[in-house]
């Protein structure tokens, strides 16, 4: 068989050039594909997390990505790879915050089991706080309804401990 691809460069050293070779080109042009479009992926969503909206700036994981892309392809690299370098030195300290531990995972999890994502738990919250500052009745309802507390039995609890049946 006629190698269509050069070896992709997350299998490189993980198949030897034989197999590669007799690999059928549909399944190689399948395997490239699937390795382009994931690592593009890849790229763009760290570059979202990152605070990048476009693909375009040239200091961007996207950019890297398509550097990389051009050196798998490329027989002559020398130019590339120190070019590529310079550019992962460049987004160290993002690549760094990306790997960096998730401080609001137990809230994340928290909110899961609530079933809720930990945006809505937050937006609900500032809901909250904001009814309790604008009128603290209404804040204070909408509160103690979230907790399960009802209002008349804990007003009489306060205003009459020791009568528990005060309340009708």
């Amino acid at each position: 068989m006629i190698e269509l691809f050069p070896i992709p460069t997350p299998l490189v050293g993980k198949i030897s050039p034989e197999v590669w070779r007799d690999t059928s080109e549909v399944v190689q042009t399948e395997i490239v594909r699937a390795w382009r479009e994931l690592s593009a992926g890849i790229a763009i969503q760290k570059d979202r997390r990152c605070g990048r909206r476009r693909r375009a700036p040239a200091d961007s994981f996207y950019a890297l990505h398509l550097l990389d892309m051009e050196i798998w392809r490329r027989p002559d690299k020398g130019d590339l790879i120190a070019k590529a370098e310079q550019l992962r030195e460049l987004l160290a300290p993002d690549e760094a915050l990306l790997n960096a531990p998730d401080d609001l995972a137990d809230f994340r999890e928290m909110a899961k089991l609530s079933g809720k994502t930990l945006d809505a738990v937050l937006r609900e919250y500032i809901a909250i706080e904001q009814l309790l500052r604008a009128g603290q009745i209404k804040g204070f309802e909408l509160l103690a309804k979230k907790v399960g507390i009802d209002l008349k039995a804990w007003a009489a609890d306060v205003l009459w401990p020791d009568e528990p049946e005060a309340v009708a």
